[in-house]
């Protein structure tokens, strides 16, 4: 198993963990109607505390980037086993390394340019409403 299969899963990753997420409309308890992102666990939520505010749950954050790495992984390998030669041209490597980046660069931003709390788990218990897929 070469590096490269490591470096194009943690591509894939940042860019499908970015771009595809799940949409939770949720009840917390003692807290107003709120949104929730993030599959198989949500690891965002809209802040209570000012209005264009988030929450950040780092443990699921953790646990959601493993899941999406480990799925990538286990498709890169299998079509490797398969012996499907993919990501042939250096060119596309880059460029996926170059759009993952660019990708992380912007949700760092507007991560860090709010007033967001950043908690180690989510403490508090939710009703599901509502799920929908959300695209970037």
């Amino acid at each position: 198993m070469k590096n490269l299969d490591f470096k194009n899963a943690i591509s894939l990753t940042l860019i499908s963990f970015i771009a595809i997420t799940k949409q939770w409309n949720v009840l917390p308890v003692d807290a107003p109607e709120s949104e929730m992102y993030g599959f198989p666990f949500p690891y965002s939520c809209t802040g209570w505390h000012t209005s264009m505010s988030r929450q950040f749950f780092i443990l699921e954050f953790f646990i959601d980037i493993l899941c999406y790495y480990i799925f990538w992984l286990v498709i890169l390998l299998c079509l490797k086993k398969l012996h499907v030669k993919l990501f042939a041209n250096k060119m596309i490597k880059y460029s996926l390394i170059t759009l993952s980046g660019i990708l992380v660069l912007i949700s760092l931003l507007l991560v860090f340019v709010f007033e967001n709390v950043f908690d180690l788990y989510r403490d508090f218990d939710f009703t599901v409403l509502e799920t929908n897929i959300k695209f970037f």
